[in-house]
């Protein structure tokens, strides 16, 4: 479906912040928190520190992406995340990403069974929406059909993401600030 990428994500007072940059020499020597075995993100470290022919020693396994922002944010560690994981933080300054040049950290987001997969998902729900469109017919809220009123609040809906989008391009926090290279 798409990719993201997947930067270090360190302390504002690690070195590596001070610094603007990632020490490959120094990778294995980090304790990593890091997200959930199972996860994408996990197998993904794990291609690049195999890529990066360094060793992932001392490691620490959360649930939770709130406590791993936590503990990084404490020193207890580094972490290897998307950058929109931790925006708030690094906005505040308390956290620092650092993206990874080369090799790059990508992480791709797919739909079992491919694009079979992905219809064979879709078709409940457009059979359930040609039902309640079959259904509607027959009901009316202020004044007009359901299914109208329905694509009425869809389109305003679409209308404001635009308005929101033209006005804010940055969302409605502070300016995007450059990250630093790796």
């Amino acid at each position: 479906l798409f990719a993201d990428e997947l930067g270090f994500l360190v302390s504002a007072l690690h070195p590596w912040a001070k610094a603007g940059k990632v020490d490959r020499h120094q990778i294995s020597s980090q304790r990593m928190v890091l997200y959930s075995r199972n996860s994408a993100t996990f197998r993904a470290v794990e291609r690049y520190f195999v890529r990066m022919r360094a060793e992932l020693r001392d490691w620490i396994e959360l649930g939770s992406m709130e406590a791993i922002k936590e503990l990084v944010k404490l020193g207890l560690g580094i972490s290897v995340v998307a950058r929109w994981i931790a925006r708030a933080e690094i906005e505040e300054g308390s956290l620092v990403w650092l993206r990874v040049r080369e090799p790059e950290l990508p992480r791709p987001f797919r739909v079992p069974g491919g694009i079979f997969g992905a219809i064979a998902v879709g078709v409940f729900p457009i059979l359930l929406l040609g039902f309640s469109v079959l259904r509607s017919q027959s009901e009316q809220v202020l004044g007009m059909s359901s299914f109208a009123f329905g694509m009425v609040l869809i389109g305003a809906g679409v209308l404001a993401y635009g308005l929101n989008t033209a006005l804010k391009p940055f969302g409605w926090t502070s300016q995007e600030k450059a990250e630093p290279a790796a």
